[in-house]
């Protein structure tokens, strides 16, 4: 994707075209169907389950984020992985009766470096590629559900990993947990002040701040009665 953000056939067409992704992540059951007609069948979820995730996915373009994920994903997580988790709001999406914990996992592709220019190989080549590299794959995967990698370790060993979240220092994150409590709470005059260095520290904007300071200036940043702790979202 980052290889076609700077095709040159493409930015002639489209000046500063790029490929953004977004990430709904949630736990639950699904019913599995069969949809389609004669001439083509698909294995389909349906659900309320899947439309969270389908939700979760629309909210990552308000929350700038590229990964969302629910609070019932985020219990099933080791502490490990947990810690490298951001709680960035508490929601009831319409349509649901429960309130929702939305956490998100930082990362910023953007910071990625794009791969060396490869030599050009053969056909039987790529395909011998394409192999070793879904072979190898494979052999990862069966190694984390054996329980033979601690995934979470790749949080402080892969490079990829590394780089894409060398904006974020622990005390960006310490600072924003802070003003995020105090938005729980109801203190929003204090959540204002602490959240408004979030940025500043980042050196960027931060979605998830921009998200919960917008809503805290609807009210001119008095908290309403009877603040429940969470917000209704379309």
């Amino acid at each position: 994707m980052r290889k076609y953000a700077n095709h040159q056939g493409l930015n002639r067409r489209m000046p500063n075209y790029e490929v953004k992704m977004g990430f709904g992540l949630h736990l639950g059951w699904a019913i599995e169907g069969a949809l389609g007609s004669f001439y083509k069948i698909d294995a389909s979820y349906l659900g309320t389950n899947v439309n969270m995730s389908n939700k979760l996915e629309e909210a990552t373009k308000t929350y700038g984020m590229m990964i969302l994920l629910t609070g019932q994903l985020y219990d099933f997580f080791t502490e490990a992985c947990k810690n490298e988790c951001r709680q960035i709001d508490n929601i009831i999406f319409k349509g649901h009766t429960k309130v929702t914990a939305l956490y998100t996992c930082d990362l910023e592709m953007d910071h990625l470096a794009l791969e060396p220019s490869k030599p050009n190989l053969s056909k039987k080549q790529q395909r011998t590629q394409r192999v070793k590299a879904r072979l190898n794959r494979n052999a990862f995967k069966e190694s984390i559900m054996l329980g033979e990698i601690d995934v979470a370790l790749l949080f402080q060993t892969d490079a990829d990993i590394l780089e894409m979240r060398s904006n974020y220092p622990q005390v960006f994150f310490d600072v924003f947990n802070e003003g995020f409590k105090n938005f729980m709470k109801g203190d929003f005059k204090r959540a204002r002040k602490i959240l408004m260095q979030v940025e500043f520290i980042k050196k960027a904007p931060d979605g998830p701040t921009k998200v919960l300071m917008d809503f805290m200036k609807e009210t001119n940043f008095e908290t309403p009665e009877n603040w429940p702790g969470y917000r209704l979202q379309d």
